[in-house]
């Protein structure tokens, strides 16, 4: 094996760490270009690229002494191919850091990534081939950085947010809004200069690199923050995302809708699709942040498809993770109870009464709750007030003074400055017609600006015109601005090409946004994506190496240039989706062309596929970053199950179902996974004993089993055993069993759960699976230090922890480690007991693990009360409460009674007034902060 490292300079070593060197850069060159470009090259091509100047005798010749160096270095058989063709051989089994690269973007995991970076792509070299690359790689890199700043700004994480925007600026010094984070994230912390001193960086870079002035945003953040010496609070809790266009016009609007927020509790924004009322609703929300201390949350709901999952995507928006024994709105309602916030529901026309029913009844419970919605119609509930969005204002003259301060033309100049578009007393009178032509609606003039990439002015407005005449229909449901917005979409249509077309109207069956690999594969056909495709051809010109990934990535940024799509940055990388009343159009057609129920299928066949495929990295430490790729994709997984519900055919593998079935357990998806479950259960294919019955039937026994529904929870899963012994699957029979162990243990049962415990690792060692046999010992030492043996539950314990270690699964070190620390304790082992805990807490803190961290601090707190440090004890607890209510947690009942013991010995100690103060205190600690400072409090404070 060969390791490449292609991000600096280039470095070739073999698998044991050894330098392999070549003597020339060619060389190098050429062993970067055949790695990144896998498959057959012709040797004509490699010559003009590799073999210097010359005649074509001449680069053959160089190309030769390049290959002969490239083969000294790398072996023999490193290269293969014919006369005509050359590659590396895959003997090589070449590892790139740029494959690595892009997998950690992909997961997330951007210290990983950044930590590959140690320069551009191949530095030194200047090739042709090299700079699109380089900027494809770098821009990668900018992208998820900026992500990350936005997330930790949201978070209210300042100090990270902070750190990322610098590595951010020193890739890109003129990112402006990199330089936008800084300003507002110092501003928030306090630090007024250095956000002034940024803004003063910012306008450097910008006209340094670009000969630009910042943008007017920028200005009006500068402004801000001179206007306010103490602070600014545009860097407020929120998610609210982040528009890639400026905000043109409507400052009347923003003043009413600001106004109204202070004085209604639900206002809802209606009118048309295309009127921008999303955009709106996002300025005015930003805007009026001020007002809400605990933030502005942003709940989108088009890609939601049945009313029962609105109140989840509620609950997972504000950070409350569903516990069983009580409806989820009583538990958002008491995690909102004692904060002022505006809850901002966009698109909510299609689950109107959801909508209606669950504000309502948390604006009854949550007295400093404010709820802004965008509908198409009014929700219908008392106290409402709804306020119309209208069009952008219409020029009624031509003077070139007023038209600069008209709304509609702001808005089309501003779009179209890429297309070279300036306002002049030539153009004047045809920019105005052609706004009071779209009626100012701001999605018609953004269609129309995007085609003066290849249209004049003149001609785009005489091409409307005839439109409008052509294409506005005549029926009686439709008002005449959506009629003129029809036109629009569908003029926009046709002039695409019509592999362009097709790409666009089959885009329709991705429920919010797709990724570009699910695209190509869904809508472009392309069942490789990655491979390259090779053109039948006698022509003595060599082809040009393109994946079915390029050619629809291409497709792609063509649509978002003519405004059809929005390209936007999320954590796992770049994805597409629609403006819902772009998607409404293309379904049209979809529905139309007769492609719909074939697309639904394939959509549903690729994510089933790809969530079978993901049940590797199940309990991993790659099963953090699966699961948030899986939190950007669950509406396209949920499209997919209610597709599995209308067909016979039957799509969902066992491997699919454990992903989903520990998906939604690790995030808390109870009352969904339920329903899901129940629904496939009745499914007429689920209806034999097939594995993927039992996994139907195990996924409801833990999802009730983990709501406290303990006997009902225990006839499902006996029911799964069943199942799974009639297929003869001991993995799978001893995890069921371990379960049942659980459940025993959780009634004090122990007598039952023993012999479950004993057959389940009988079960594990026979299935061979080292995963199971750590989680069946881990259990098993649990029960026998639970009984007392506390010898015995060590041995077993530190086997399990051996099989995790094996396996590198730190959430399962961190469990058993927990556990070898409970141990110590009942031992009077207060330093190994320390020792045990803490490394515990911070391996949860590691894989972002908060029970399992909260679980730690309880022990940790139980520690601290035994050395009689009850001030230390009273802030674990407060950060305890903060976590319980955030979470919606409900202990077990072995942590619970140690949670309550804690709390009423540190009152009888402290006295009930200075607990209070002390545990204020530690709920005024996030869980983040909690975990950085716990483990050197102790260490510092307690001598074991």
């Amino acid at each position: 094996m060969v390791h490449l490292r292609l991000l600096g300079t280039f470095r070739a070593q073999t698998q044991e760490g050894l330098p392999l060197r070549f003597s020339r850069r060619k060389s190098e060159a050429l062993v970067a270009f055949l790695a990144l470009h896998p498959g057959p090259h012709s040797r004509e091509k490699l010559a003009g690229l590799f073999g210097g100047e010359g005649t074509d005798d001449d680069t053959r010749r160089a190309l030769r002494v390049v290959l002969t160096d490239v083969r000294k270095a790398l072996g023999e058989t490193s290269l293969q191919g014919d006369r005509d063709t050359l590659e590396l051989s895959p003997e090589l089994r070449v590892q790139l850091d740029t494959t690595a690269l892009e997998r950690h973007l992909r997961l997330g995991e951007l210290e990983a990534a950044l930590a590959l970076c140690q320069g551009e792509l191949l530095e030194g070299i200047y090739d042709d081939w090299v700079l699109p690359l380089r900027e494809h790689y770098r821009r990668q890199v900018c992208e998820a950085l900026e992500s990350h700043v936005g997330r930790r700004r949201s978070a209210g994480d300042y100090a990270g947010a902070i750190t990322s925007a610098q590595r951010l600026l020193a890739l890109d010094p003129a990112h402006e809004p990199a330089h936008q984070h800084l300003m507002v994230c110092y501003a928030a912390s306090g630090d007024r200069q250095s956000a002034l001193a940024q803004y003063e960086a910012c306008r450097a870079a910008l006209e340094k690199r670009l000969g630009t002035a910042p943008s007017k945003e920028t200005q009006a953040l500068w402004q801000e923050v001179q206007r306010h010496a103490e602070g600014t609070t545009a860097a407020a809790l929120t998610n609210l995302p982040r528009p890639l266009t400026s905000f043109i016009g409507r400052e009347e609007a923003l003043e009413e809708i600001e106004t109204l927020l202070t004085q209604a509790r639900l206002v809802t924004l209606t009118g048309m699709g295309g009127h921008g009322k999303t955009r709106l609703a996002i300025q005015a929300a930003e805007e009026g942040s001020h007002a809400f201390p605990d933030g502005v949350w942003w709940v989108e709901l088009a890609s939601l498809t049945e009313e029962g999952q609105l109140e989840q995507a509620i609950a997972h928006v504000l950070g409350v993770k569903e516990r069983g024994g009580k409806p989820l709105r009583l538990q958002v309602a008491q995690a909102l109870s004692e904060k002022r916030l505006l809850l901002l529901l966009d698109n909510a026309e299609h689950l109107l009464a959801a909508c209606a029913d669950t504000v309502e009844y948390l604006l009854a419970h949550c007295q400093g709750l404010t709820v802004l919605t965008t509908s198409r119609v009014r929700l219908g509930v008392p106290g409402e007030t709804a306020w119309a969005v209208p069009p952008l204002t219409v020029p009624i003259r031509t003077e070139l003074k007023y038209l600069k301060k008209n709304e509609s033309v702001q808005f089309f100049i501003e779009r179209g400055r890429i297309g070279g578009l300036q306002l002049s007393d030539e153009n004047a009178a045809t920019i105005a017609t052609l706004c009071q032509r779209l009626e100012g609606i701001p999605l018609a003039l953004e269609l129309a600006a995007a085609q003066l990439r290849t249209q004049s002015l003149e001609q785009l407005a005489s091409r409307i015109q005839t439109t409008l005449e052509a294409l506005v229909s005549d029926d009686p449901t439709q008002t005449p601005r959506q009629r003129t917005l029809h036109a629009l979409v569908a003029w926009s249509y046709a002039l695409l090409n019509p592999v362009e077309q097709a790409l666009f109207r089959r885009l329709a069956v991705f429920a919010g946004s797709g990724g570009l690999e699910a695209v190509a594969v869904i809508a472009s056909g392309y069942d490789t994506p990655h491979e390259t495709l090779l053109p039948q051809t006698t022509a003595s010109v060599w082809a040009l190496p393109v994946t079915g990934l390029l050619v629809t990535q291409q497709l792609l940024e063509s649509l978002s240039e003519k405004s059809l799509l929005r390209r936007f940055r999320s954590e796992q990388g770049v994805r597409y989706g629609m403006l819902e009343t772009l998607r409404e159009f293309a379904l049209g057609v979809l529905q139309d062309e007769n492609e719909c129920v074939p697309l639904r299928k394939r959509h549903a066949q690729y994510f089933s596929e790809q969530l079978a495929h993901a049940s590797v990295d199940l309990y991993t430490a790659q099963e953090s970053g699966l699961f948030a790729l899986l939190e950007q994709e669950l509406p396209n997984v949920r499209e997919a199950l209610a597709h599995q519900l209308e067909t016979p055919d039957w799509l969902c593998s066992a491997p699919m179902l454990s992903t989903l079935r520990r998906f939604w357990q690790v995030r808390g998806y109870f009352t969904e996974a339920r329903s899901w479950l129940t629904r496939l259960l009745e499914h007429p294919a689920a209806l034999s004993l097939s594995e993927e019955r039992g996994e139907l039937l195990h996924g409801l026994g833990v999802l009730l089993a983990l709501s406290g529904e303990l006997e009902t929870a225990r006839e499902w899963l006996e029911q799964a055993q069943a199942v799974y012994e009639a297929c003869s699957v001991p993995e799978k029979r001893a995890i069921v069993l371990n379960n049942l162990g659980n459940i025993a243990m959780d009634q004090h049962d122990l007598a039952t759960a023993r012999p479950l415990f004993e057959q389940a690792r009988l079960l594990a060692e026979e299935s061979g699976s080292v995963r199971v046999q750590s989680m069946t010992l881990n259990n098993l030492g649990t029960f026998l230090k639970s009984s007392g043996n506390w010898a015995e539950a060590r041995v077993v314990l530190g086997e399990s922890l051996r099989l995790y270690e094996s396996q590198g699964n730190r959430r399962g070190m961190g469990i058993v480690l927990s556990n070898l620390g409970a141990i110590a304790l009942d031992l009077q082992d207060n330093v190994e007991a320390q020792q045990n805990f803490t490394s515990a807490l911070l391996i949860h803190c590691e894989v972002q693990d908060r029970r399992g961290a909260m679980i730690s601090v309880i022990n940790l707190a139980t520690l601290t009360r035994r050395q009689q440090d009850w001030e230390v004890t009273a802030l674990l607890l407060g950060t305890i409460q903060t976590t319980l209510e955030q979470l919606a947690i409900q202990l077990g009942p072995e942590a619970q009674a140690a949670y309550q013991g804690l709390l009423n010995d540190t009152r009888q100690a402290l006295g009930e007034s200075r607990l209070d103060v002390i545990l204020a205190q530690g709920r005024a600690l996030s869980m983040e902060a909690a975990m950085e400072q716990i483990p050197s409090a102790l260490q510092s404070q307690t001598a074991l």
